[in-house]
Order: C-alpha cells, then sequence, then structure tokens
C-alpha cells in the first residue's frame, strides 16, 4: 500500500467551477488535484492526474513556482 509522508503545493489556480493544485508527492512525482467547487455531490469529487517531475518542468511556470519546486525537491530528498 502506498504511504505519503510529505506533499509540497507548488501551484494553486483558482478557476470559477473548481480549484486546481499541483502537488510535489514525491522525489520523481507531482499529482495535478481539480476540487470542485460549491456543493459536493456523492459523484463529484475531486480528479487526479500524476505526472513526472521532468515533465512537470518541461512548462512554463513563474520563477516562484521554480523556486519552489527547487525547495520542495531539497526537502523531500533530505
Amino acid at each position: 500500500m502506498p504511504t505519503l509522508e510529505r506533499a509540497y503545493i507548488l501551484k494553486w489556480v483558482p478557476e470559477q467551477a473548481e480549484d486546481i493544485y499541483w502537488v510535489l508527492t514525491g522525489p520523481a512525482q507531482i499529482v495535478k488535484v481539480e476540487v470542485p467547487r460549491g456543493q459536493i455531490h456523492d459523484k463529484e469529487f475531486a480528479a487526479l492526474e500524476t505526472m513526472d517531475v521532468a515533465t512537470f518542468q518541461q512548462k512554463r511556470h513563474s520563477q516562484e513556482v521554480r523556486e519552489k519546486l527547487a525547495i520542495a525537491l531539497e526537502l523531500v530528498r533530505a
């Protein structure tokens, strides 16, 4: 069974219908989490998409996001 010791939010984008988070969950994995806003129904839940760190780094990100990633990677590997 997988375990999660630490998670670091790298980026957060509030959208009209949901909030989107990119979370570092390990030394090589990032999870994109889409959390619906408003009243949650039985069929509505967070959507998860995993990607590796290299894929995330290939996209354009602000300096702040790049710095958060570098710091989070240091903390995960420590």
